[in-house]
């Protein structure tokens, strides 16, 4: 912690030049450094230039603005609404000093004033808001530390799944970037665009817990978007559990295999939701458990593992569908040739309304020029990479 008396900024704010020459003169002496102002107005155009004021000792009756007014506009104000207050005045009763507590005040200050408990107390709250000021900055950085290492670990499953497919983690980039694409796409028709915020619950389905979705299910905001956009590469992680034998099999799969191949689906699910239960009502694992589960799903319900149709299909997992098949229609496949990004516009424009939802389709066409960017700058340095991506 730094010196109270070297650095601490204490605004005066009162009407009586005599009382502010007192304040300032015996503060000062003390290592203070004083900033003064003669009304409320003139308080916070100060406060404007000075965000980094570190304790407020405010008159109440003054002209123009009064203390009680002044202080609410303060208190209001986001970047100034931790800074401790003091009145210091001559209405010192009961009513007086209710509403000033309520309105944030920390001490009510007699005038004619005590200096020695005036500096005492300003010691003290000045020393309890560097104190709160030091641990909100460690838990800042904590959180930090905390997001970083989260993006670390996503990061190192995601590719963990995508090198035991034989694909590049480039794919990760491409498809990550697609759906972000699609999604701020989507958000710009009042469809899909709000601003509330997704609450989470769980219910039992096909062998795992499965999301269910809010009222505003279909809605899209920049935080959502957010949480697309970190999410997506987690979509394959249920490849790790896939048999080689069939993930690393050069050529088509059998029936049954391809059965065992989609239950890479529910694999994820179940993935995601075991680290889940370390980390409760989390939103980022809820869009990842969703993609995971619902990317294979298709629009008129014929997709896998639940069948579901239309909007009864995650939009994360609509959009994920386009995002996955269209990176898959451009590179090269064990059971496909390479197809250009015409040809692949072509394919997913005729899916609308069987495989794809109309209305991610509409959006996946005002900017496919932007997915041909984004694969040609994420391009897999060997074209020859045969993955499996079923």
């Amino acid at each position: 912690m730094h010196n109270l008396t070297n650095k601490a900024k204490i605004l005066v704010i009162d009407d009586e030049d005599s009382i502010i020459k007192l304040l300032e003169d015996i503060l000062t002496k003390q290592g203070y450094t004083i900033l003064k102002a003669y009304n409320g107005v003139e308080a916070l155009d100060i406060l404007k230039y000075n965000p980094d004021i570190d304790l407020i000792l405010l008159d109440i009756v003054m002209p123009e603005m009064d203390g009680y007014e002044t202080c609410k506009q303060i208190k209001s104000t986001k970047t100034y609404k931790d800074i401790p207050i003091f009145f210091l005045t001559g209405l010192n009763d009961l009513t007086n000093q209710d509403k000033g507590y309520n309105l944030g005040v920390v001490e009510f200050i007699e005038k004619p004033l005590n200096m020695h408990i005036l500096e005492m107390k300003i010691n003290i709250h000045l020393e309890l808001k560097q104190y709160r000021d030091t641990l909100e900055s460690l838990v800042d950085l904590k959180t930090k530390e905390i997001k970083s290492i989260s993006n670390f670990a996503i990061d190192c499953m995601a590719t963990l799944a995508e090198f035991r497919d034989n694909e590049t983690g480039l794919h990760i980039k491409r498809t990550q970037n697609y759906i972000k694409i699609l999604a701020e796409e989507l958000s710009k028709t009042p469809k899909y665009h709000n601003k509330l915020e997704e609450k989470t619950t769980w219910t039992f389905r096909t062998g795992v817990y499965y999301r269910v979705l809010p009222k505003h299910k279909n809605k899209l905001n920049e935080r959502i978007i957010n949480l697309l956009y970190r999410s997506a590469p987690l979509h394959d992680i249920g490849k790790i559990v896939i048999p080689d034998s069939i993930l690393l099999k050069p050529g088509k799969l059998t029936v049954d295999e391809f059965e065992i191949m989609k239950t890479h689906a529910i694999k994820g699910q179940e993935i995601l939701l075991a680290a889940g239960k370390k980390i409760k009502n989390n939103p980022f694992l809820a869009y990842a458990i969703d993609i995971a589960g619902t990317h294979h799903e298709k629009w008129d319900g014929t997709g896998y593992p639940f069948k579901l149709k239309g909007e009864g299909i995650p939009l994360c997992g609509r959009l994920m569908a386009v995002a996955d098949v269209y990176d898959a229609l451009i590179n090269k496949r064990v059971y496909k040739p390479t197809f250009s990004h015409n040809k692949a516009v072509k394919i997913i424009k005729e899916s609308s309304g069987t495989q794809f939802d109309p209305d991610i389709v509409e959006a996946f066409l005002k900017v496919e020029s932007r997915f041909d960017k984004i694969s040609k700058k994420y391009t897999d340095k060997d074209t020859q990479c045969e993955s499996v991506s079923r």
